[in-house]
């Protein structure tokens, strides 16, 4: 099953399909007006005034296509704003208002005027279901020169023979396949997915499906080019009935996790942020470079102008306005992006946001003695024409640039006395965090887990409820407590009361954490926003959206939360009562793996690959494929954190 369940706007956009199959395609007649405009002759007027007079001088989109239908009558310029609304029903990365204002604006060129407030423009039936491609917008004449012809060829069917061709996915896929240009054109995943949501994916954009084929069949991207857009359909079918198998559950989605971390996030990119100490005087600079040089990294909040950042891209760092300038940090964005006070100010008092993200420097220079990359070794990156200078902090370093970016980096090393610290070599020397027992029976193995398992039991006969509440608390999400926090004070609160709530006072202790909790917060709420929220532009969120704030920065619970969230609801209920009678703390957890698990998923070794492309066999050196770790394992954690170490050895 391809529907996403977590979308609440789906039902609209099926209706809205399901009117234009029943309206327009059966009988001919306009969604908007009920005249008789989808008609051979209208849609051959488009073909002859549009499609074979295309216009490549001064214009945007819109401009053109005025004057390219200038001399049609007024159903052909009707007919052209609904196919661009059929066209503009699935991309989610336009807005609704965006959307309505250009389906008027062709619709007023026939001198009749379309109300604004029409169910099929409204926001909820315009919200879309999945991003389309960039090249979808800067393509848009290439996509609507599609629908003319794919209309073209529709409406010289029967009423009968377009109903049943429509009706049927595996028939409609196929015929889709003779219409020129329905390998590139976004607008043919749309239409099926439009039309049989159960059957294809809401993927639109052509590399990204690709690269999903490639990334969970392991076939080369090469290969995978190779393939018709049914083959990749097909691929993608098998590829969500391997994982509903693997999962136990038909409520996949590849924008979601937990597909999306096994092929989105493989993929990351590199961002630029500035800093100018005119402009802001970093007090711990000092003491943040000794960190990073002891093997601990520094977690900032740090201003991005970029909303497509994403945790585990790579960061780097820019000193500009004084010399000397240049790359001084790098290290890994850990956060999505989120809004907060303005670092103004003034800006701040009269209620002003700006975006930022939170960065992980893992390596901090001292330009004055350190070696660090110059702006004169910057500019001998000219490939991608890269901006070195921006005007602000958090743009995008395209990819081969930051390749050689990071190969000047590499160049840069400290010297070998001020790499490695004191603490970085007794962690080196220290006891490997995993244990792997083996022998015989008889030599002692179960003897040795035994002693081992009393280091990690605490005795007690009660802790402070302060305590009890932060074990409970550490290893929960940051999701999940801004939820229960939201809840337990009557569903409806600003940041700050839910920074002081103790759910949220003992989460933040039991991970250490001190700096930028207003930031957490903020970055939670909006990530998980309802899709109708209209005081939340947040554009990449996660599902469960159950928040929604109001013009006073009041944020409430909102949408299906209490379906959603039923499980948090109950647990805010115990942690409200309290630590039950304490007795003694476990501080270890064993994991059994199925005996169906062989040697190769735990060893590295020689693997028989065979080539997509020749069918030879070749013998390579491959990883394990899961973890390092034995068929029965114990893992402990620390008696006085309760931190479970990573299955690692």
């Amino acid at each position: 099953m391809a529907r996403p369940a977590a979308e609440q706007t789906a039902d609209h956009l099926f209706k809205a399909g399901e009117t234009w199959l029943k309206l327009s395609l059966a009988e001919g007649r306009s969604v908007f007006s009920n005249q008789i405009i989808w008609t051979p002759d209208n849609i051959q007027a488009l073909d002859t005034w549009f499609s074979n007079n295309l216009d490549a001088g001064e214009g945007d989109f819109f401009e053109k296509l005025e004057v390219q239908l200038s001399e049609c009558d007024a159903e052909v310029k009707k007919l052209a704003a609904e196919i661009l609304w059929l066209m503009l029903l699935c991309p989610k990365n336009i807005s609704a208002g965006k959307k309505r204002e250009s389906i008027l604006r062709v619709w007023a060129w026939s001198g009749d005027e379309l109300p604004a407030d029409h169910t099929l423009l409204s926001d909820e039936t315009l919200a879309g279901i999945g991003n389309a491609g960039t090249s979808f917008n800067t393509n848009r004449w290439r996509e609507l020169a599609y629908c003319v012809e794919l209309f073209k060829r529709t409406f010289q069917l029967s009423a009968t023979e377009r109903l049943q061709l429509f009706g049927d996915y595996n028939q409609l896929a196929a015929w889709l396949g003779q219409i020129p240009e329905s390998e590139r054109r976004q607008f043919r995943h749309m239409l099926l997915y439009l039309l049989h949501p159960d059957q294809i994916e809401r993927i639109f954009s052509s590399g990204e499906r690709k690269t999903i084929v490639s990334i969970f069949t392991g076939k080369p991207l090469r290969v995978v080019n190779k393939l018709t857009a049914a083959e990749v359909d097909a691929q993608i079918r098998e590829i969500r009935q391997a994982k509903e198998a693997e999962f136990g559950t038909e409520k996949l989605d590849f924008y979601q996790p937990p597909l999306k971390e096994l092929w989105k996030d493989q993929t990351t990119k590199s961002w630029l942020f500035a800093w100018n100490p005119k402009n802001w005087d970093w007090e711990t600079l000092p003491k943040d470079i000794a960190q990073t040089r002891e093997g601990k990294p520094v977690v900032m909040k740090w201003r991005c102008a970029n909303q497509a950042a994403s945790p585990g891209d790579r960061a780097w760092l820019i000193r500009l306005g004084e010399e000397p300038r240049g790359i001084m940090a790098t290290g890994n964005v850990v956060s999505e992006p989120y809004e907060a006070e303005h670092y103004d100010v003034q800006k701040a008092d009269q209620g002003e946001a700006c975006l930022y993200v939170d960065i992980e420097l893992t390596a901090i220079r001292d330009v004055f003695k350190d070696p660090f990359i110059t702006m004169r070794e910057l500019g001998t990156i000219t490939i991608d024409q890269q901006q070195w200078s921006p005007q602000s902090s958090g743009i995008e370093i395209r990819s081969r640039s930051a390749a050689l970016l990071d190969e000047l980096w590499q160049r840069k090393p400290l010297k070998a006395t001020e790499k490695v610290s004191t603490t970085q070599r007794q962690r080196i020397v220290a006891e490997p965090t995993n244990k792997i027992l083996y022998g015989p029976p008889g030599t002692g193995k179960t003897f040795t887990l035994n002693k081992l398992k009393e280091r990690y039991i605490v005795k007690q006969a009660s802790i402070s409820h302060e305590q009890w509440l932060s074990e409970q608390l550490k290893p929960v999400n940051w999701f999940d407590v801004v939820f229960m926090c939201l809840y337990d004070l009557g569903k409806s609160a600003k940041v700050k009361e839910i920074e002081g709530h103790p759910f949220f006072i003992q989460k933040a202790k039991a991970v250490g954490r001190r700096q930028h909790l207003k930031a957490q917060i903020w970055a939670t709420l909006q990530s998980h926003t309802v899709d109708t929220s209209t005081s939340v532009k947040y554009k990449n969120r996660v599902a469960p959206l159950v928040f929604d704030k109001d013009t006073d920065s009041r944020w409430a619970l909102a949408g299906n939360w209490q379906d959603d969230c039923e499980d948090l609801i109950s647990q805010t209920k115990i942690l409200k009562e309290g630590a039950p009678n304490q007795a003694d703390q476990i501080h270890y957890a064993f994991v059994t793996f199925h005996q169906a698990y062989s040697y190769e998923d735990f060893v590295e070794g020689i693997r028989p690959v065979q080539d997509a492309e020749t069918d030879q066999v070749a013998y390579r050196v491959e990883p394990c494929s899961g973890q390092l770790i034995p068929d029965s394992i114990l893992r402990f954690s620390s008696a006085a954190t309760g931190e479970m170490p990573p299955l690692n050895a």
